[in-house]
């Protein structure tokens, strides 16, 4: 789950991105 790590990142927008990073897989 890249969720956990992107809200290191972006914690605003780890919420948007988790659905989709989902639908386009981690870009990270």
């Amino acid at each position: 789950m890249l969720s956990m790590s992107a809200s290191r990142k972006h914690p605003s927008r780890a919420r948007a991105v988790a659905t989709s990073d989902n639908r386009e897989g981690r870009k990270d």
